[in-house]
Order: structure tokens, then C-alpha cells, then sequence
């Protein structure tokens, strides 16, 4: 579909009447038309003004046409150029093209074929544009301080994953944590940070693939009849050119594989299979695995030479169960994020549901987490959550991770989860335990909470 608002064609011809008849041609079209009759004019106008599409005739009176379109694409190079000459000159048309001239075409031209022509040049322009929408809307819902707000409890979060999320010269981060501890959320949180390569993110699960194939979907192949390979295909690497990659559970690819891993992450370019020449690689990388990337390497199942290449960007994701203070600040965003997804109005847990919420010990971490809010938000007609709107066996579950516990043990739990939601205020702890300002802070003295 084309999109006629906003834009703009700059035409300069010194031939008046080339001058209306194009004039006449794309107003039909609805697109605002300016026209001069030299270069210098044509110049001093984009200077002005935003132009998509510049058509220039090669020759015109005080600059030409060649000179012109290097001028524009020193300004702008977003601007598409069309030029246009009264004679078939193969040198005027390669350079034109050198100095990256959208198109070169001939007079007497037809204008159905120009018009089709400067329409395929708006729907690029518009897919551009809305790429550009996408990614913009993606990075925004990914951003750090989206997710995570501003309260001190959810900048403390914030802080271990800023340094290396808005570092922009960083273009490859490691990931460790168990399943469900968020490695894939965090990578795309890395790749919607991202100034450099800001393009396609593209998982690769090393453990879905047998090993004889997970050299081709990373690396590719290419026609090669001695080695009976019949088509091309194109590797992750490559169909993620300007954008990330994400390998995960690292530790199932072969040794052979993760020799080849670090030449990419080295010299930035892989060999398809049955191709003698390297292809350049231009993107972020994110490799992830369930276990520590130092007892991948103790266990023989990492080469170390890849480990020291990516070990300096690893960030450890531990269960939730040993976070509890970041909690809430997940579950705000998850419910956030489903509500909007499903149009709903926001919800938020009661009391006694955050308690349930709170005393859980979500095996199933950030995954479990993100899988509940849905659930929730789908069965909660009302907008403050109650146990009932829980799925079933998360209260009892909850009950049952603290029966084992002594009273010491609990009364520790409840005021470490009170600090947590609290955000570390004092006043607000004691106030949601029921109990003194000052009974708190001897609390905090016998057990150490202090700090």
C-alpha cells in the first residue's frame, strides 16, 4: 500500500514544459510537487526542505546533474535521486550509479513507466518508515526503564543489567542462569538497546539441532556439486546482517562448531559450507546456556578460548526464588505488558494474593511468572486480584514452601519481603508487618537485616 502523506518530489529540468508534464503527472498522484530549472535551485531547495524523491536532469545550467546528486547525498543520504539525460551515455550512468543515483533513465521516457517507477521508490520509502515504527516500538517496550520504573527497589535491578544493556560499544553479551530465569527477555532487551545493529533478532537453539546440521543454520551453504550440496541457503549469522543473534544452550554445540563460533566473534565472518570464500558479518551476539559458563568450561563442554572471547559480557541470572525483591517489579510488568496485549484494564494483586505471590517459590522463574500474569489477567474480571484468581495449587504450594520453616525462619522471610516491597523504607516495612518503627528496626539488629 502507498502512503501519500508527506511526501515530497523535488523536479529540475531546464525544459519547462518536461518541468509541467511531470508537474501534472504526480499531482495526480497527490504528492507535493516542487520544480526548478537548475541545480544550484534545486540545491538551495533541499536545503530547505525534506525531500523524498529528487528527479535531476544530467544537464542543466550552473551545476549539473552528477554534481547536484552528490550534493544531495552529502546532505541527506536517505534522499532517492532519479536521473534523467537526453542521450544513452554509459560513463554518465555509472557514475551516477557510483555516487548511488536511485535510477538512470532516458528521454523520450514513458511517464507510465516513470510513475511506476517513483511508486516502487515510495513503497521502499514507506517500508523503510515502517520498519523503522517497529523497531523504535519494540526498543520502546524493551527499554530498561519501562520495564523496570523508576522506585528504588527496581533500580537496584536496573543497575546490574544498565552497564552492560546501555554500553552501545558492547556488541556481544553472555547469559547464565536456570531455565526460565529470563536469558531470552534479557537478550531482547539487549538487542531493542542496541544503536549499532539495530535490525532482525534471531534466536538459534543449538539443542533442537543434530549436529550435522547446526553448522548450516549457523554458518549456510553453498552449491558445491563435489560435496552434493544442491541449494544455497543462508546461515543465522548472515539473515541476521544489522541485527542479533542469539545462541542458546551454548554448551550442546560441538567443539568443531565453537572453533568456527570464535572466528566469528573474531574476525566477524564465517565460512558456508562448500564455499571457499568467507562471508562478512555485521551483528550483535548473544550466547546463553542453564549453566555457568566457568563449570561449562571445568566440565570440558566449553572451549576456553571461546570462554575467555565472551566471559568479560556474562551476566548471571539467579532464580527468583534467591531474588524475591525483584518480584513485584517482574509481575508489574508482565501484568502491565498482557493487559495491554489483551486491551483489558490494568490489574493489580490484593493483599492476600501478594502474600500467596510472595511466599512461592516459582520453580519455573521468570517463564512461570510471565505464564501466571496471563493467566490472571485472563480470569480476573475484577482489577485488584484475589487467591481465587490464582491458578490452582499456587496457594497451597506457596503454604507448603514455608510449613518446614522455624518461626525465626519465617519472621526473617515476612520482613525481607516487607523491605523488598517497601523498597527499603523503614516506615512502610513496619507499617505493612503490623508492628512498631522501632520493634522493626530491633528486628533488623537481632537478625542481621541491617545493611
Amino acid at each position: 500500500m502507498i502512503t501519500n502523506k508527506k511526501v515530497s518530489i523535488l523536479i529540475a529540468d531546464d525544459e519547462e514544459h518536461i518541468l509541467h508534464m511531470l508537474k501534472d503527472c504526480f499531482g495526480g498522484y497527490n504528492y507535493n510537487v516542487d520544480c526548478v530549472t537548475n541545480g544550484q535551485e534545486a540545491l538551495e531547495q533541499v536545503l530547505k526542505k525534506r525531500y523524498t524523491l529528487v528527479i535531476a536532469d544530467v544537464k542543466m545550467p550552473k551545476m549539473d546533474g552528477i554534481t547536484l546528486l552528490k550534493k544531495i547525498k552529502e546532505i541527506d543520504e536517505n534522499i532517492y535521486v532519479l536521473m534523467i539525460t537526453g542521450y544513452a551515455d554509459i560513463s554518465v550512468a555509472v557514475e551516477a550509479m557510483k555516487f548511488k543515483a536511485y535510477d538512470f533513465i532516458t528521454k523520450p521516457f514513458s511517464l507510465t513507466g516513470l510513475a511506476l517507477l517513483v511508486n516502487k521508490i515510495i513503497e521502499n520509502e514507506n517500508l523503510k518508515n515502517e520498519q523503522a515504527w517497529l523497531h523504535d516500538r519494540n526498543a520502546a517496550e524493551c527499554r530498561l526503564q519501562n520495564i523496570l520504573g523508576v522506585n528504588k527497589q527496581k533500580k537496584k535491578l536496573s543497575r546490574v543489567l544498565a552497564p552492560v544493556i546501555n554500553n552501545q560499544a558492547i556488541d556481544k553479551l553472555a547469559l547464565s542462569g536456570p531455565p526460565g530465569s529470563g536469558k531470552s527477555f534479557i537478550a531482547r532487551v539487549f538487542h531493542y538497546s542496541r544503536t549499532v545493529y539495530p535490525g532482525q533478532y534471531i534466536e538459534f537453539p543449538a539443542d533442537a539441532y543434530a549436529e550435522p546440521l547446526q553448522y548450516t543454520e549457523l554458518f549456510g551453504q553453498h552449491i558445491n556439486a563435489a560435496e552434493k550440496i544442491s541449494e544455497n541457503k543462508k546461515g543465522v549469522f548472515e539473515m541476521a546482517f544489522n541485527g542479533t543473534v542469539h545462541i542458546k544452550n551454548l554448551e550442546y554445540l560441538p567443539n568443531h562448531i565453537q572453533v568456527k563460533l570464535l572466528r566469528a566473534i573474531i574476525d566477524r565472518e564465517v565460512l558456508p559450507l562448500g564455499s571457499k570464500n568467507s562471508i562478512s558479518i555485521k551483528c550483535n551476539m548473544v550466547f546463553s546456556s542453564t549453566v555457568y559458563l566457568k563449570k561449562l568450561v571445568k566440565d570440558r563442554r566449553l572451549r576456553e578460548d571461546l570462554y575467555m572471547a565472551i566471559a568479560s559480557s556474562e551476566v548471571r541470572l539467579i532464580p527468583v526464588s534467591e531474588q524475591k525483591e525483584h518480584l513485584f517489579t517482574l509481575i508489574d510488568y508482565f501484568m502491565r505488558d498482557t493487559c495491554e496485549k489483551y486491551k483489558t484494564a490494568r490489574k493489580k494483586p490484593g493483599k492476600e494474593a501478594e502474600r500467596i505471590l510472595f511466599s512461592y517459590d516459582w520453580p519455573g522463574n521468570i517463564r512461570e511468572i510471565k505464564h501466571v500474569c496471563e493467566e490472571i489477567v485472563l480470569k480476573a474480571a475484577e482489577s485488584v486480584i484475589k487467591p481465587e484468581h490464582l491458578p490452582p495449587g499456587l496457594a497451597s504450594a506457596a503454604d507448603k514452601s514455608t510449613q518446614s520453616l522455624s518461626l525465626e525462619d519465617l519472621e526473617v522471610n515476612a520482613i525481607r519481603n516487607a523491605l523488598a516491597y517497601a523498597a527499603g523504607n523503614k516506615t512502610s516495612t513496619a507499617n505493612l508487618l503490623g508492628i512498631h518503627r522501632k520493634q522493626l528496626y530491633r528486628k533488623l539488629e537481632k537478625y542481621g537485616l541491617t545493611d
